[in-house]
Protein backbone atom coordinates (compact mmCIF):
# COMPACT_ATOMS: atom_id res chain seq x y z
CA UNK A 1 0.00 0.00 0.00
CA UNK A 2 1.24 3.25 -1.10
CA UNK A 3 0.32 5.99 2.02
CA UNK A 4 1.85 8.74 -0.27
CA UNK A 5 -1.65 9.57 -2.24
CA UNK A 6 -3.63 9.40 1.22
CA UNK A 7 -1.47 12.23 2.60
CA UNK A 8 -1.60 14.11 -0.91
CA UNK A 9 -5.50 13.20 -0.78
CA UNK A 10 -6.07 14.56 2.84
CA UNK A 11 -3.19 17.49 2.71
CA UNK A 12 -5.61 18.41 -0.40
CA UNK A 13 -9.04 18.18 1.44
CA UNK A 14 -7.63 20.12 4.52
CA UNK A 15 -6.61 23.17 2.21
CA UNK A 16 -10.05 23.70 1.06
CA UNK A 17 -11.35 24.74 -1.82
CA UNK A 18 -9.30 25.69 -5.06
CA UNK A 19 -8.91 30.08 -5.11
CA UNK A 20 -10.31 30.40 -9.19
CA UNK A 21 -13.23 28.01 -7.98
CA UNK A 22 -14.48 30.52 -5.44
CA UNK A 23 -17.24 33.25 -6.31
CA UNK A 24 -15.76 36.30 -6.86
CA UNK A 25 -16.79 40.16 -4.43
CA UNK A 26 -16.88 43.04 -5.14
CA UNK A 27 -14.30 45.48 -4.49
CA UNK A 28 -14.53 48.92 -4.34
CA UNK A 29 -12.20 51.81 -2.90
CA UNK A 30 -14.29 54.94 -1.12
CA UNK A 31 -10.96 57.44 -1.64
CA UNK A 32 -12.95 60.44 -0.09
CA UNK A 33 -13.83 58.34 2.76
CA UNK A 34 -10.81 56.36 3.49
CA UNK A 35 -12.49 53.24 3.02
CA UNK A 36 -12.49 49.82 1.55
CA UNK A 37 -15.99 48.33 0.78
CA UNK A 38 -16.16 44.60 0.19
CA UNK A 39 -19.25 43.15 -1.39
CA UNK A 40 -19.89 39.64 -1.06
CA UNK A 41 -22.61 37.78 -3.95
CA UNK A 42 -25.92 37.62 -3.00
CA UNK A 43 -26.57 34.57 -1.25
CA UNK A 44 -29.92 33.24 0.69
CA UNK A 45 -29.61 33.50 4.73
CA UNK A 46 -31.45 31.24 6.52
CA UNK A 47 -33.64 32.71 9.57
CA UNK A 48 -32.09 32.34 12.82
CA UNK A 49 -33.13 29.98 15.36
CA UNK A 50 -33.30 30.64 19.21
CA UNK A 51 -29.99 30.97 20.36
CA UNK A 52 -28.02 30.79 17.54
CA UNK A 53 -25.73 33.57 17.36
CA UNK A 54 -24.03 33.10 13.77
CA UNK A 55 -24.75 32.00 10.48
CA UNK A 56 -22.17 30.84 8.26
CA UNK A 57 -21.30 32.14 4.91
CA UNK A 58 -19.56 30.84 1.41
CA UNK A 59 -15.90 31.48 1.12
CA UNK A 60 -15.49 33.79 -1.80
CA UNK A 61 -12.69 35.46 -3.71
CA UNK A 62 -11.54 38.95 -2.88
CA UNK A 63 -8.66 40.86 -4.47
CA UNK A 64 -7.48 43.98 -2.79
CA UNK A 65 -5.83 46.28 -5.19
CA UNK A 66 -3.98 48.20 -2.54
CA UNK A 67 -1.49 47.61 0.37
CA UNK A 68 -2.98 48.50 3.39
CA UNK A 69 -3.44 47.62 6.63
CA UNK A 70 -7.22 47.04 8.51
CA UNK A 71 -7.72 48.24 11.62
CA UNK A 72 -12.19 47.81 11.79
CA UNK A 73 -14.55 45.90 10.03
CA UNK A 74 -18.20 46.58 9.71
CA UNK A 75 -21.08 44.31 8.15
CA UNK A 76 -24.03 44.97 6.69
CA UNK A 77 -26.44 42.63 5.26
CA UNK A 78 -28.84 44.05 3.18
CA UNK A 79 -32.29 42.36 1.21
CA UNK A 80 -32.64 42.20 -2.31
CA UNK A 81 -32.96 46.06 -2.67
CA UNK A 82 -30.10 47.11 -0.91
CA UNK A 83 -31.76 47.92 2.10
CA UNK A 84 -29.87 47.02 5.87
CA UNK A 85 -31.75 44.79 7.74
CA UNK A 86 -32.60 45.54 11.26
CA UNK A 87 -30.04 44.38 13.63
CA UNK A 88 -31.42 42.34 16.74
CA UNK A 89 -30.53 43.59 20.28
CA UNK A 90 -28.76 40.93 21.94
Amino acid sequence: MHVTPLIVALISALQGPRLDSLPPATVLLDHARHRLVVELPAVDVPAATRGEIMVPLPLCRVLVPVSASLHSARVEIVDGSGQELPRAKC
